[in-house]
């Protein structure tokens, strides 16, 4: 998924946690960005809303986690 995320220059969005250890911690190679949505009960309206809030701004270039309490942004 990353290395096709890379080849497309698309922005991973995602509720798995793995992909930042991967990137982090294992040295893979990221994408443009990563958005991982952090959100309990994971509800499709409410994650939908968030990603799209985020996506209006720009996430390129680093990892960010988004809750509704906030963001928190890792570049690469």
């Amino acid at each position: 998924i990353l290395a096709w995320a890379r080849r497309e220059q698309r922005v991973l969005v995602s509720f798995d946690t793995d992909f930042g250890e991967l990137i982090f911690h294992h040295g893979e190679l990221p994408p443009p960005a990563v958005l991982l949505l952090r959100l309990d009960p994971i509800e499709p309206e409410a994650a939908l809303a968030l990603a799209l809030r985020v996506l209006a701004e720009t996430v390129d270039g680093g990892f960010v986690v988004a809750s509704e309490q906030g963001l928190r942004r890792r570049p690469f």
